[in-house]
């Protein structure tokens, strides 16, 4: 990553002030394009397209620009089977929230859509931080807050079908 960060701000650098070293970039970029358009014909684009389940059988969540660790530990909890099995088998609590009824319905696309990815965007909507904010798509947060709150919030509603120590069972 810093390697990388680095070079595109020799790039910016060099094209800086200097409409030839500009031109030159833009002719590579194009001519990398178009060796790379050559490639594109060979690849096998079922599992590129969005409308189709890819052939290993597993459904991905949408990332809405900084969501890749709340994504990241939905699939985590999803493949956690005990868990899925009790967020999937009982009714969720109406809750101002409703945490569990939108992983629920997370986790049945994750198990049930025929598409590429879900987009989770309900639950996106719905969650709120601590503090009663929701959740910026645009901002990337600590994975391990994310989910001593969700777990909080999971804990609560679980609390209030009776089943308030299920994540500490699970988890120890």
């Amino acid at each position: 990553r810093s390697t990388r960060k680095t070079c595109f701000s020799l790039l910016v650098t060099l094209c800086q002030g200097s409409d030839y070293n500009y031109k030159k970039l833009l002719e590579k970029i194009c001519q990398h394009h178009e060796y790379m358009s050559h490639f594109s014909n060979k690849l096998d684009t079922q599992d590129l397209s969005v409308d189709t389940k890819p052939g290993h059988g597993y459904v991905g969540l949408k990332n809405y620009g900084a969501t890749c660790y709340i994504n990241s530990l939905l699939q985590q909890f999803y493949m956690m089977k005990d868990l899925r099995d009790q967020i999937l088998c009982n009714d969720p609590p109406d809750t101002e929230e409703q945490i569990l009824r939108n992983i629920q319905n997370i986790f049945l696309n994750l198990k049930l859509s025929e598409k590429q990815f879900f987009s989770p965007s309900q639950f996106l909507q719905n969650f709120k931080n601590y503090e009663g904010q929701p959740i910026n798509v645009r901002v990337q947060e600590d994975a391990h807050e994310f989910f001593n709150i969700l777990t909080d919030k999971m804990e609560n509603e679980f609390s209030k079908r009776g089943q308030g120590q299920l994540l500490q069972n699970l988890f120890g």
